[in-house]
């Protein structure tokens, strides 16, 4: 495919996982997607428990698409997607999922539920998934086998932050822009 429409135009998601289980203030995440720039606008925010996630988006709605939103929750799991799956059919056959097609967010979550922690593994296309588990308080950050889509993440003394863009983290006053002079003498 040579040309994306527009309603594939994603800016992507950005999100921080507290390590100490603390619950993540949605107001503190407005902040990693107006990071994003450009065309950006800021989307959803969710929260669960030690985990936030926020998009930003640029995309124009089409309607007669596949609903191409980038999160989808349930009470106890929270997932962020941006990309696409190729395998859409062969997923909702074994997950179980009939009727009007879901988002691939909650595609990827019927996935989790079949799955496991095994899930990525049964996604095929181009992708940056983050899917945070509240009951077994576990955050599975992935993407696609042959790296199509970014996604970003480092570890600070109370969070882990995630974004499959750049910018967010760097936006993060706890994120440092340094390089450690440690880590580099390591890897001469």
């Amino acid at each position: 495919v040579l040309f994306r429409s527009p309603a594939s135009c994603v800016i992507g998601f950005a999100g921080r996982f507290s390590v100490d289980g603390a619950p993540v203030a949605a107001d503190g995440l407005g902040s990693m997607a107006a990071a994003a720039g450009g065309r950006a606008k800021a989307g959803a925010v969710r929260v669960l428990g030690a985990c936030g996630i926020t998009t930003a988006d640029a995309r124009v709605r089409d309607a007669s698409a596949v609903s191409h939103d980038l999160l989808a929750a349930t009470a106890r799991c929270l997932v962020a997607f941006d990309g696409r799956l190729d395998n859409r059919d062969e997923l909702s056959a074994a997950c179980g999922v009939v009727g009007e097609p879901p988002s691939d967010a909650t595609l990827v979550l019927s996935a989790y539920d079949r799955f496991g922690a095994d899930f990525a593994s049964q996604l095929n296309g181009d992708f940056a998934v983050a899917l945070y588990d509240a009951s077994s308080e576990r955050l599975f950050l992935a993407r696609d086998v042959m790296s199509a889509r970014d996604l970003f993440y480092t570890r600070t003394a109370r969070a882990v932050l995630f974004a499959s863009k750049i910018k967010p983290l760097l936006a993060d006053p706890d994120v440092s822009v340094v390089p450690d002079e440690e880590d580099r003498k390591s890897t001469r």
